[in-house]
Order: structure tokens, then C-alpha cells, then sequence
């Protein structure tokens, strides 16, 4: 029986990296079965530049003019590499989300080893599964079975890879450097990108702080991403269509729900069309994990469990995400408080569940010996048990979450093949009756499908890349 002890051993050591792997897999998984790889949404406003690289006349415009409220200068130079290469194969675009989504753990698994090391916390190593579920949370299906939401991928890469080079110690100037370029990645990526630049001021203060690098680096920092922003906001204009941005002054509370339905959302997608229950669940998950991650964070630091140093990047990824919410509110809350719980946001909130995540483990096996004081001990013990009780109920909402969330990709998978054979059957019969509802679905305005597609069908791009789908509709039809 000695080897099954072995083995037993051997899986209690390495079973979280057995654990961290089934996310992955399972997004993978879901993303092989349900992918329909026709044009969606923003996709269909991307096509004007995809046929200007054909017909040879592309300008830096091209890439630099804004879409809503972002220069994704850098997404649209992958979309159209990917695009000409691909014959336009969305495939290759989810497979991108993907893989940025395992540069995004990866670097947050980094992060979480070089703290287990610098601290001495082995038990870290079970943050690791629970990275696994959030970064690859089915709860985000939008940005899965998509494919142009890569930009948002694309970004967050940016911020926490900034962020963690930052929060590095000893301060180099090899790594300040690369987390600039990354800062610059981040903002013509997708629009609250920017955030990284004044996050980085309150990070480089407090890591070059009585050294000789503090005072250049935070005047290269502050220079850089002022020229970054200013650029950005160059010629800027609001889109006409898009709510006016006061609105959070004359609807705060509202405002307010917006702000937490966007950060509980990763918890809260739910099986059914049933939008007020997943709201009403999204506004306590979003304050609770705000909360939890402030009180864990104040614990903390108040016990000496652990330097400010070695929790700041923590807490910056938390801040990010709180932010995010704060700016894109502010754009969007005139959509009403419930477009905060599109899927694809997730993104964008996982660094804060990923802080209390870690903040809730070195809360628990923290040593309530290092008190000051009996009583001080005592008290530091109650808040083990809180903390233990908050990390379980945050892992389980989490997992269970993702799980409940295949239900919306299944859905959404559905509509989309749905609507790509009503587009197909249209490329095969033009003077046929138009399905509007079914390309409504891919674009709000049917007539911006109905002016693209013929280009899309000439060059065989995208659904129309095998031109024999299109005589098997027809013959069907």
C-alpha cells in the first residue's frame, strides 16, 4: 500500500495544479462546441477597414479614429493581422481571447509565487485554482464566443502586467520601462486602460519611496501618460448616440448601482431571463467583495501581518477594477444600471475578486501569535474565522457562477447560428424575404449588415469563406 500513499502525496502536493487546469479546459471545452464564428455587434463596424486593406488604401486613421469611446489602436492592428491571414476566421480571434486570458493568469500566478516566497506562505499555492476560476469564469461567455472583446483581454494583459513590474522590488528601471510601454498598450487597447497611469503614480510613490529613483520616475511616469491621454483625447468626440456623461449627478443612486451590479457580476449570471434577480444579486456581491477586500486589507496592515509593499499590488488590481466601474458608469449609466451585468465586463472586475481571494488567504493563515497583545490575539482569531467563512463563500459564488453562466453561452450560441443562417440564406437568395429580427441580433442597425455583407461574400471572408455553405443554404432553403 506504500505506493497508493505515494500517490496520495504526490496529488496533495501538486492536486492545486490539477485543479487550476479544469477551468482552463473547460472554457476551451465550451468555446470548441459553441463557437459560431459569424460577424457581431462591433464586428460589422470594423468591416469598412477590413475592405479599405483590400482595395489598398488603409491610413494610420484607420487605426487610430475612435470607436465609441476608445482608440484600440493596438486590438486593430491583431483584428486585421488575424483577418487578412485567417480569410477573417473568428475562430482565430476567440483563440486569441484565450490565450491572452493565459497570459493574464499567468502573470497573476507570478505575482502570487513571489509573494508566497517574499512572505513565507506556502499555503498561497491555493490561490491558484481559485486565479484559475476567475480569469477562465464561464461568467464572461460574451468575451469567450465573441471575439473582437479580445481588445478588453488585451488591455487587462497590459494593467496587470504594469502593475505587478511596478510593485516589483528592488525599483529597476528595466522593469519601469517595460511597465511604460505596457501602460501605452493599455490605453490604445481599450479605454479604461488609461487608468493604469495615475494607479502607477500611487504605486511608484509608495515603492521608490526614500530612494533616489522616487523623484524621475514619478516625473517620467506623470510625463509619459499625460502625453499618452493627451493624444488620446485629441480630437475627441462623445458619440452622439451615447448618453449624456452627468447623469451620475442627477441619478447617484442609480449611479451607485451600476457601479456594484458591474463588480458582483462575475458571481451573478445566472440561468434564465430573469434580469432583476441577477441584478439584485450582483449589487451584493459587488459591495461585498468591496468591502471584504478593504476590511481584509485594514486587518492586515493594522496586525503587521504583512508589509504595505508586499499587499500594494493587490490592492492596486482591486482598485483597477473599482475604477473601471466608476469610469465606464459614468459613460453608461444612461443605458440604464442593468447594462452593467453584460457578460463581458467580467473581465474587467476579475482583479478585485482575485485580490480578496488573496487578501482572505493570508488573513486565514496568518499566525494570531503575531498580536501585540492576549487580547489583541483573541480578537485577531475572531477575524481568522471571518475571514475563513468570507473565503469560502467568495469560492463558492465563484465556481458556481461560472457553472450556472453555461446556460447564457448556450443561449447566445443559439441566437448567433440562428442569425448566421438567415444571413446566409440571404447571400444566397438577395431578393428573398430579409429576416430583420434575425440580423437585428447582429447589429442594432440591419442596414449596416445589408450594405457589408455582398464584400464580405465577394472575397469569401468570415460565414462566407466556404462558399459551398452558402449553395448548401440555398438548397435547403
Amino acid at each position: 500500500m506504500s505506493w497508493i500513499s505515494a500517490c496520495w502525496c504526490r496529488l496533495s502536493r501538486n492536486g492545486w495544479w490539477l485543479l487550476a487546469i479544469v477551468p482552463f479546459v473547460f472554457v476551451v471545452g465550451v468555446v470548441v462546441k459553441y463557437n459560431v464564428p459569424v460577424p457581431f455587434l462591433d464586428h460589422w463596424d470594423l468591416v469598412p477597414m477590413l475592405e479599405k486593406s483590400y482595395q489598398g488604401n488603409l491610413s494610420f486613421n484607420d487605426f487610430w479614429e475612435l470607436h465609441n469611446e476608445h482608440r484600440s489602436l493596438f486590438h486593430r492592428l491583431i483584428f486585421l493581422g488575424l483577418a487578412r491571414l485567417t480569410d477573417w476566421d473568428i475562430r482565430y480571434e476567440l483563440a486569441a481571447s484565450i490565450l491572452l486570458a493565459l497570459g493574464i493568469f499567468g502573470v497573476l500566478v507570478w505575482q502570487v509565487r513571489r509573494t508566497a516566497q517574499d512572505l513565507g506562505r506556502p499555503e498561497l499555492r491555493w490561490a491558484v485554482p481559485a486565479t484559475s476560476v476567475i480569469i477562465f469564469s464561464m461568467s464572461q461567455y460574451q468575451d469567450w464566443l465573441w471575439g473582437i472583446p479580445f481588445c478588453i483581454f488585451l488591455s487587462v494583459l497590459a494593467v496587470v502586467s504594469s502593475i505587478v513590474l511596478l510593485a516589483s522590488q528592488p525599483f529597476q528601471w528595466t522593469r519601469f520601462v517595460a511597465a511604460t510601454l505596457l501602460g501605452i498598450v493599455a490605453s490604445y487597447s481599450f479605454g479604461n486602460g488609461g487608468l493604469v497611469w495615475p494607479i502607477g503614480l500611487v504605486m511608484l510613490s509608495v515603492v521608490t519611496a526614500g530612494k533616489k529613483e522616487r523623484k524621475p520616475s514619478l516625473i517620467i511616469w506623470a510625463v509619459v501618460g499625460a502625453l499618452t491621454m493627451g493624444f488620446y483625447f485629441y480630437h475627441y468626440e462623445k458619440p452622439e448616440e451615447h448618453p449624456a456623461l452627468t447623469l451620475l449627478f442627477q441619478h447617484p443612486i442609480e449611479y451607485a448601482g451600476y457601479v456594484l451590479k458591474f463588480l458582483g457580476n462575475i458571481c451573478a449570471e445566472y440561468p434564465g431571463t430573469n434580469i432583476g434577480l441577477d441584478a439584485a444579486c450582483a449589487v451584493v456581491y459587488g459591495l461585498g467583495a468591496t468591502v471584504a477586500l478593504g476590511w481584509a486589507s485594514r486587518v492586515l496592515l493594522r496586525n503587521k501581518l504583512v508589509q504595505l509593499s508586499a499587499l500594494l499590488p493587490y490592492l492596486c488590481l482591486g482598485l483597477y477594477s473599482v475604477a473601471s466601474a466608476l469610469l465606464i458608469g459614468i459613460g453608461r449609466l444612461g443605458l440604464g444600471s442593468d447594462q452593467a451585468l453584460m457578460s463581458r465586463y467580467c473581465a474587467l472586475s476579475a482583479p478585485l475578486w482575485f485580490s480578496l481571494v488573496i487578501a482572505l488567504i493570508l488573513l486565514v493563515t496568518s499566525n494570531p501569535r503575531q498580536a501585540e497583545s492576549q487580547t489583541g490575539g483573541e480578537v485577531l482569531e475572531k477575524e481568522r474565522k471571518a475571514a475563513r467563512w468570507l473565503l469560502q463563500a467568495a469560492t463558492i459564488l465563484l465556481v458556481l457562477g461560472s457553472a450556472l453562466a453555461l446556460d447564457g453561452a448556450q443561449r447566445m450560441s443559439r441566437a448567433l447560428a440562428y442569425a448566421e443562417a438567415r444571413l446566409l440564406s440571404l447571400a444566397a437568395n438577395p431578393s428573398g424575404e430579409i429576416d430583420y429580427r434575425a440580423l437585428g441580433f447582429l447589429h442594432p442597425r440591419p442596414a449596416v449588415i445589408l450594405q457589408y455583407y455582398p464584400f464580405l461574400k465577394q472575397h469569401r471572408l468570415s460565414v462566407f469563406r466556404d462558399q459551398e455553405s452558402v449553395g448548401q443554404n440555398r438548397k435547403a432553403n
